[in-house]
């Protein structure tokens, strides 16, 4: 079998880059919480890794645009995200938040209020990548980069999920 070659054939376009952070061991990080509430959408588990629900609700709640996944009957999960900054890189990251942790960073938010300045630790317990993801409020230290606006994942996980448009 011979290999065809072109040189109409364009490279894809490269997505947006952004670091999805998930915390791995039991030593706590302070951040800043950029993002005035968690982004969120729901997943689906492949097997060895997850992608987005397609399914499309409408106003009524009822089933307007069917999702392959679910059809298939794979298990759906909640994934929030934060935009925060990281004091230990020096640079901003989307904290990837678990259904328990994301419950819990919400319970914070009073009415009329929300996230944005909150400082944070963010750890695993037992010091393991699957150990539970824990979120604290700490007090804030002198200097506070919240001037940062919030930044939608989207475009970025669009690049995760390997569904940007090649160039035509």
């Amino acid at each position: 079998m011979e290999v065809e070659l072109s040189r109409d054939l364009l490279p894809p376009e490269p997505g947006p880059r952004f670091e999805f952070w998930t915390p791995k061991n039991a030593k706590p990080e302070k951040v800043v919480c950029i993002s005035p509430k968690p982004w969120g959408h729901q997943v689906h588990w492949c097997g060895e890794f997850t992608q987005p629900c397609d399914l499309v609700l409408g106003h009524d709640g009822q089933i307007v645009q069917a999702c392959e996944h679910c059809k298939q009957e794979k298990p759906t999960r909640y994934k929030g995200y934060l935009l925060v900054f990281r004091y230990a890189t020096n640079g901003l990251a989307f904290l990837c938040l678990t259904p328990v942790s994301g419950y819990e960073v919400m319970k914070w938010v009073k009415k009329g209020e929300d996230l944005r300045g909150l400082h944070l630790e963010v750890w695993r317990l037992k010091g393991q990548a699957t150990g539970q993801l824990v979120v604290r409020q700490v007090q804030p230290p002198a200097h506070s980069p919240v001037d940062t606006p919030d930044i939608d994942p989207g475009p970025y996980l669009d690049t995760v999920f390997r569904r940007r448009k090649r160039l035509k």
